[in-house]
């Protein structure tokens, strides 16, 4: 065993022999990999003895009528939920849907003979590469200066100063680059909902469902789970793809399932931060596998966290619990989302839970704080989709408003602060958006469908927002 290299993991059945021998293996250093997983039993027990690597044989599962990529997606949610640092491959893969399934479930890597990956990279050469990606370089354009095109096929005119140019990136003058857009990621309350936090202008359902009809992913990241945004959703059918919780999950509508594991805080962070809050007279719910929970002993001050009608919204998807401790020991924490708290009492609070290792905070609300596991954050949940989608950042849109936006609003290609956002926000985003009371997700975007395909025949709105801020620097997530 001293001979092993440490980049060679041994391949050990995940038997009750091989489970005994991985124990030994991994007290002497030896790295593992528990081969044969066929079951979420063996996938948890290889989990508990420390396996480095799990290998659920694909198509020999397949070939057993159990579907692999459910148990592969099982697997992935213990990890997270234990906090191990396993990783899953999947292995046995006999063609390309295979490969590109097991990695939406969640498998870390795959193995697949080398005549797969060359079908691959063929199947890549034969799509267009702009399928789903909307083409925005068309013209040269003038500050606060438009061009329309009659409806002959005539030259583009002069026109009046109607519509706001949509600048090019990282310019205030000049040729709009050659910038695609393939998805449009957009923060809710402040954002995309009008005053009462429930309702999506007529006009922004409009625009973005044309785009979604031309293969833009329109992507909702909220800082609300899943279960509190039912009602806003069934406005947006035209939605594949969520990011809930400031990024600790990315789900996917039209299969049910995570499009990647979701990033939970572990049982013992969890608890430590329940200790920290539970003597304070605040209001907090627990997000938790895309649900909401809230102890009855703290709905008051809930009720006078928010306004009326949200409020009542809100509790209307909202768990009543007698204690979040049962609920915690089963894992799965997404969000702890702490609201009703007074300038001094939201200092202390911050500064106890900074004592906490391994733990996000962040801020959509005033007098509201929001605790996630350590590097959650939404410009990282949007690359973690991006990445499985094929999409750059570059040809990414993003709107938000609050400080838990300031991440994607950075690291997204073209990003729009609303003008009723914060100073941060603001000062993060590229360009200002007008404010949501005024329309500005459809405003801006009319725009920029205007600016970029002349061809389309668009009445002419007025943006006043026509700078665009500096550049604040760039940020992974």
């Amino acid at each position: 065993m001293e001979k092993v290299d440490d980049a060679v993991y041994i391949k050990v059945p995940t038997t009750e022999e091989g489970l005994a021998a991985m124990q030994v293996l991994k007290r002497q250093g030896v790295g593992v990999t528990a081969a044969a997983v066929y079951t979420k039993v063996q996938g948890f027990m290889a989990i508990t003895v420390g396996a480095d690597f799990i290998a659920p044989y694909v198509n020999r599962i397949a070939n057993l009528d159990v579907d692999p990529h459910e148990l592969i997606s099982a697997i992935a949610d213990m990890i997270s939920r234990t906090g191990a640092s396993t990783k899953i491959v999947a292995a046995s893969c006999k063609n390309i849907a295979q490969v590109n399934d097991a990695l939406l479930a969640g498998a870390h890597t795959v193995t697949v003979r080398p005549d797969l990956l060359h079908e691959a990279f063929g199947a890549a050469s034969a799509t267009s590469p702009t399928t789903g990606r909307l083409s925005t370089a068309t013209r040269a354009s003038q500050p606060c200066e438009t061009t329309t095109r009659a409806k002959s096929d005539g030259p583009p005119q002069a026109g009046p100063s109607l519509r706001a140019p949509v600048w090019p990136l990282g310019t205030t003058t000049g040729t709009e680059p050659d910038a695609m857009i393939s998805m449009i990621a957009l923060d809710l309350d402040g954002t995309l909902l009008g005053q009462d936090h429930q309702t999506v202008p007529a006009s922004a359902i409009e625009v973005l469902a044309e785009l979604a009809g031309e293969g833009v992913h329109v992507v909702p990241a909220t800082g609300r789970t899943r279960g509190l945004m039912a009602h806003e959703l069934g406005q947006l059918p035209f939605v594949n793809y969520l990011v809930s919780s400031n990024g600790a999950s990315v789900f996917d509508r039209s299969a049910s399932r995570p499009v990647v594991p979701a990033e939970t805080l572990p049982v013992p962070r969890a608890r430590q931060i329940y200790a920290v809050l539970e003597p304070y007279d605040v209001s907090f719910e627990l997000y938790q596998d895309g649900a909401a929970y809230l102890e009855r002993s703290r709905l008051q001050v809930f009720r006078r966290s928010f306004a009326p009608g949200f409020a009542a919204h809100l509790l209307a998807h909202t768990h009543l619990v007698d204690s979040m401790l049962p609920l915690l020991a089963r894992g799965g924490t997404e969000k702890f989302n702490i609201s009703g708290v007074a300038p001094d009492e939201r200092r202390a609070i911050v500064a106890r839970l900074l004592e906490i290792p391994e733990l996000a905070l962040t801020s959509s609300l005033s007098g509201n704080v929001e605790v996630m596991a350590a590097g959650v954050s939404k410009a990282r949940a949007l690359r973690r989709l991006a990445g499985v989608l094929g999409v750059q950042a570059s040809d990414i849109v993003a709107f938000g408003d609050s400080d838990n936006d300031i991440s994607m609003l950075k690291w997204a290609g073209r990003s729009y602060a609303m003008a009723n956002g914060t100073q941060e926000a603001r000062s993060a985003a590229r360009h200002v958006a007008p404010s949501n009371a005024d329309d500005g997700i459809a405003v801006t975007l009319r725009d920029l469908l205007a600016n970029h395909r002349p061809d389309l025949d668009r009445p002419a709105t007025l943006n006043p927002y026509c700078s665009p801020l500096s550049r604040a620097g760039s940020d992974g997530g």
